[in-house]
C-alpha cells in the first residue's frame, strides 16, 4: 500500500500517555471538516489526540485541517492516495496511541463534553467495546426521525458478553462510529477494513463484536450523523456497485460464520443479518436496471445455503418479504417490481 505521510504536531511527542485517539477519515471534506473537528476540540477530556487521515481530498480539506493543526497540537494529519474510507481507518488504527479508539465521520459531529461520558463508562469495568447512542441531523442540525429498523436498540446498564449483546440489545446497524475501542482489544484481533467498499462498516464489525468479552452500552446521543446528499450511501449513481458488494459482503459473513461462530444467540443474529442482506439483494436485482442479475444473485446466495431466510426482530414488512422469498424467488422479484413503480 503506497502512502503519503505528513505528520504535524504529534501530541504524544510531549510524551503523555494517552486516553482516547480519534480518527477522522476525510475525503473532499471541506463542507464539514471544520464543524467535526471543533467538535471534537469542544470536550471536557484530557490526553487524546485527533487523527485526520486525508483520503486523497482534491479539495481544501487538506487546507483547512492543515490550518487546526497549526492552532492545536492535539491534531494530527496523514494523507494518503485514494483509497476508500476502510483504509484510511486502517492507517488511523495503525497510528493511533491511546488506550481506547473511536472512529468519526468527517461529516459528522460529537455533542459537546460527551466524550468523558464514553470513557468513565468504559474505564469503569475494562470494557472491550462501548456503544453510545445518536441522533440523524440534517446539514443544518435539524434531529429527524429514526427508521424502525434504527430504533431495534435495547439499552441496558448491565455489562455484556457478545452473545447477550447481539442476541437481546443490538439491531443491525452496524455503524463503527457509534463504539468506543479498546485499543489494544483491536490491535490483537488484527481484523482490517476492506478497501473501496459499502458495507466494509457491517464486515468488519459483526466480526469485531464477536470477540468482545466485555461490551457496555451507554443510552446518550453524543454522536450527530448528518444526512448529507454527498454521502455514498445515499449516492443513486452507486447502485450496482452497491449490489455486487452487498453480495460480496453477505459472501463473507457466512463464510465467517460457519468458520468461527459456536454460540446460538450470535448464530441466530447472523442468520437474520444475512437475511435482511438478502431480502435487499432481492429488491434490487427487482428494479428494471438490474434484472439481469437475479440469477446470479439466487445462484450466489444458495451456494451459501441460507434458505430459508430467518426473520426474528426485524419490522414485519421484512418477515412478509422474507415468506416470499422463500416460497419462490422469482415470483418475489414480480411482485417487488410491481410496488417499486
Amino acid at each position: 500500500m503506497k502512502l503519503s505521510i505528513i505528520t504535524v504536531n504529534r501530541n504524544n511527542a510531549a510524551g503523555k500517555d494517552l486516553i482516547l485517539s480519534i480518527i477522522v477519515p476525510a475525503y473532499n471534506a471541506e463542507k464539514y471538516i471544520a464543524k467535526c473537528l471543533d467538535s471534537l476540540l469542544n470536550q471536557d477530556l484530557e490526553d487524546y489526540e485527533i487523527i485526520v487521515i486525508n483520503d486523497g481530498s482534491i479539495d481544501k480539506t487538506v487546507e483547512i485541517v492543515t490550518q487546526y493543526t497549526e492552532e492545536s497540537n492535539i491534531i494530527s494529519l496523514i494523507s494518503q492516495q485514494n483509497q476508500g474510507q476502510g483504509v484510511a481507518r486502517n492507517v488511523g488504527i495503525s497510528n493511533a496511541k491511546g488506550k481506547y479508539l473511536m472512529f468519526v465521520d468527517a461529516d459528522d459531529y460529537l455533542k459537546e463534553n460527551s466524550i468523558s461520558l464514553q470513557i468513565n463508562r468504559i474505564e469503569k469495568e475494562d470494557i472491550d467495546l462501548l456503544y453510545g447512542n445518536y441522533e440523524k441531523v440534517d446539514v443544518e442540525g435539524h434531529v429527524l426521525n429514526k427508521t424502525k429498523i434504527e430504533k431495534l436498540t435495547n439499552y441496558t446498564d448491565k455489562t455484556l458478553s457478545s452473545e447477550q449483546f447481539l442476541s437481546n440489545h443490538f439491531g443491525f446497524y452496524c455503524y463503527t462510529p457509534l463504539f468506543v475501542y479498546k485499543s489494544s482489544f483491536i490491535q490483537n484481533l488484527d481484523f482490517s477494513f476492506l478497501p473501496k467498499i459499502y458495507l466494509e462498516d457491517t464486515e468488519w464489525l459483526s466480526k469485531v463484536i464477536c470477540y468482545a468479552k466485555k461490551i457496555a452500552m451507554i443510552d446518550y446521543p453524543f454522536y450527530n450523523y448528518v444526512q448529507t446528499p454527498e454521502s455514498s450511501m445515499r449516492n443513486q449513481n452507486q447502485l450496482e456497485k452497491k449490489l455486487k458488494d452487498t453480495l460480496f459482503v453477505t459472501q463473507l459473513m457466512c463464510k465467517f460464520q460457519l468458520k468461527n461462530v459456536r454460540e446460538q444467540g450470535i448464530n441466530e443474529w447472523f442468520d437474520e443479518a444475512i437475511s435482511i442482506n438478502a431480502i435487499m439483494l432481492c429488491s434490487a436485482v427487482s428494479k428494471k436496471d438490474f434484472k439481469s442479475y437475479s440469477t446470479m444473485v439466487y445462484g450466489a446466495l444458495s451456494d451459501l445455503n441460507i434458505f430459508p431466510l430467518k426473520i426474528r426482530k426485524m419490522p414485519i414488512k421484512f418477515k412478509i418479504m422474507s415468506h416470499f422469498i422463500n416460497l419462490d424467488w422469482n415470483m418475489s422479484i414480480f411482485l417487488l417490481s410491481i410496488i417499486n413503480k
